[in-house]
């Protein structure tokens, strides 16, 4: 472990100090309600990591602009201040076991499908569609 000497340092981020410089990677669940909201499993999900010693977690993609930013169906949300009090939770219970709390904020655009976005067209920067819609599986 001599090469990463440093990894178990407490480390700075701007102006905000992590306990060391292990920090886990925004991850899609799918633990979510249907609806967008925090669940218990996704609270233990994260407490899990963050009592594992991890000095940040990014918290997975979390939609901003639902239904027409959503990516999959049991995606947290953050685009409607009725889902503040289960983020709010979540960090907290990220914070008492001594890990940082960032939240990876999230729109589909062209990744979204009718399917999630419950039938309304989907928003893109541009018209180009996605490549695994332009290129069939048969290939």
């Amino acid at each position: 472990m001599i090469m990463f000497k440093r990894l178990f340092e407490p480390g700075q981020i701007g102006r905000i100090s992590i306990r060391n410089r292990l920090i886990m990677a925004p991850m899609a669940t799918n633990l979510a309600s249907v609806t967008g909201e925090v669940t218990p499993e996704v609270i233990e999900h994260y407490a899990a990591r963050a009592r594992g010693g991890v000095g940040m977690v990014i918290v997975e993609a979390t939609c901003i602009d639902a239904p027409i930013g959503k990516g999959f169906m049991h995606e947290m949300r953050l685009d409607h201040d009725k889902f503040i009090a289960g983020h709010f939770q979540l960090t907290e219970v990220i914070h008492n076991y001594g890990a940082k709390a960032a939240v990876q904020l999230h729109h589909a655009g062209r990744h979204a499908s009718l399917e999630i976005t419950e039938g309304h067209q989907p928003v893109a920067p541009s018209p180009i569609k996605e490549l695994s819609q332009v290129i069939s599986p048969h290939v």
